[in-house]
């Protein structure tokens, strides 16, 4: 039941936690939660709502609501399966890990944030119940729940292509899909040279110049952005894709399906490029030594590698370096 537990500066604050303590424009409940008035912030510890203004009589899932900032002693950031949010890793001048979540109750339920060891952990749960698409076949006799579809799209039928909403394509198959925009934001600020890692199902994701290694394994449909970094670990499966600005050090590409990796420029020591299926990998770079690895119907490119590059093919793909 939605209760007023403080009224601050003509603000309401409504939620079905006990209040601790209320301190200036900070309310602190007796679980660790606690908001503030003044700032808008809200940090929702377990179960239960927090909401400002206006009362809810459910769980407060679809109110919006704020954790953090946190600031975590750290060396790196993993950020895993966090299917319903929008990334966005960006360098400062601090030395600390700060991370905001930002979306929906609900949403925020799903994300759980620690820090283990020297890495700050952002991780959802791998299957949420939100959006997702569902296949009806067979005159509605069978269904099939196919993981989420936000940002990104599916190709069937021989080319169409769904991007939320809902498509219908086919005889008999009728295709659900999520609405198309995310429901958590995650921002992160990272001093500059700390490791990221992004790894499983997001709705898109945004890297800046940190200048240090990044490790994606992209599983999802959404795009993967990412700035100048120094080694590179980049790997997608299924129909996402991702684009880097620099690289400088070692560049290891993975890609399967039909996704894709395009990295713009680049002074790289070690390059291996390993694609099956149809994806590609367009790597704009100049390499000390390659290992290009192809089957399929995909293709590598490399712009240039100083040392004779190594080529294993199979398919009816292409492998092409600028300058052999």
């Amino acid at each position: 039941m939605a209760t007023l537990v403080a009224t601050i500066n003509g603000r309401k604050v409504f939620s079905n936690k006990s209040v601790n303590s209320i301190v200036n424009t900070r309310v602190t409940f007796s679980d660790g939660s606690w908001c503030d008035v003044a700032t808008g912030e809200v940090h929702n510890n377990g179960a239960g709502y927090i909401n400002f203004d206006t009362p809810s009589a459910s769980d407060g899932g679809s109110e919006k609501t704020t954790i953090g900032p946190k600031s975590f002693q750290a060396k790196a950031v993993d950020i895993r399966d966090v299917s319903n949010a929008a990334i966005n890793v960006q360098p400062y001048d601090g030395s600390e890990i700060v991370v905001t979540l930002e979306g929906t109750a609900e949403a925020l339920k799903a994300i759980k944030l620690n820090q283990q060891g020297d890495d700050v952990m952002i991780e959802g749960e791998s299957s949420n119940g939100g959006g997702g698409m569902t296949i009806i076949s067979g005159g509605g006799n069978s269904s099939i729940r196919i993981g989420n579809i936000r940002a990104g799209g599916m190709v069937i039928g021989g080319g169409t292509v769904i991007r939320g909403g809902n498509v219908i394509s086919g005889n008999n198959i009728v295709m659900t899909g999520g609405s198309g925009e995310p429901e958590a934001k995650v921002t992160v600020k990272v001093p500059r040279k700390t490791t990221v890692r992004l790894s499983g199902d997001y709705a898109e994701a945004t890297v800046g110049d940190t200048e240090g290694a990044v490790n994606v394994s992209a599983s999802g449909v959404g795009p993967t952005n990412i700035g100048s970094v120094g080694n590179a670990r980049l790997k997608v499966s299924g129909t996402g894709n991702i684009s880097v600005r620099r690289v400088t050090g070692s560049l290891k590409v993975n890609v399967s399906g039909t996704g894709s990796v395009r990295v713009n420029e680049g002074e790289v020591s070690e390059l291996e490029a390993n694609v099956s299926g149809v994806g590609s990998a367009h790597l704009s770079v100049n390499a000390e030594e390659a290992d290009l690895n192809l089957s399929g119907v995909g293709n590598i490119y490399v712009k240039n590698v100083k040392a004779r590059p190594i080529r294993h093919q199979g398919g009816m793909g292409s492998i092409q370096v600028g300058n052999w």
